[in-house]
């Protein structure tokens, strides 16, 4: 019978040992568990250099073309020599600016007036050549920044398409 008390003693000193280890283990568990969730949140939340290239990438956005029809197309009549000669004309307003495209849409009655005013005042035969288009063009485009600066301030547009052209 005095062994048994031996073997209580050792029972119960057992049970606190491997009670610790186990408070021990769990605690490094949780620590584990924690760690892990703080570098998952700091890996997908964190800005790193991603934030650098989505700054790079509204920049090329910002400096990419971009196009506005001016609809309906321009229609215009004028003389060569004692005939009067059709002109149809579709442009496309280029810029890289927003701001520019949407001042050209709220002006548009008055950059439209100027354009037939601008159109019927050019000659049958300089139209015809491929200088006299590119000419053209380059007085739309004129025409229009010259429009933009006094009605809304600094938007400029970078160039007048001639998506169609058509004399007769």
């Amino acid at each position: 019978m005095a062994d048994e008390p031996e073997k209580t003693e050792v029972k119960e000193e057992g049970k606190p040992a491997s009670n610790m280890k186990k408070i021990i283990m769990l605690a490094v568990g949780v620590l584990l568990l924690v760690g892990a969730s703080v570098g998952a949140t700091l890996f997908f939340f964190m800005p790193s250099e991603q934030v650098d290239g989505e700054e790079e990438e509204e920049k090329t956005k910002a400096q990419s073309a971009i196009y506005h029809n001016m609809r309906p197309p321009f229609i215009v009549t004028f003389m060569a020599g004692n005939s009067p000669r059709y002109l149809q004309a579709d442009l496309t307003v280029v810029s890289r600016d927003q701001k520019a495209i949407t001042n050209v849409i709220s002006h548009a009655p008055l950059i439209r007036s100027q354009i037939v005013s601008l159109l019927t005042d050019q000659e049958y035969v300089t139209l015809q050549t491929d200088q006299g288009k590119l000419d053209l063009q380059d007085a739309l485009r004129d025409l229009v920044n010259k429009i933009l600066s006094e009605e809304s301030g600094d938007s400029r547009i970078e160039s007048i398409l001639l998506t169609n052209f058509v004399m007769q």
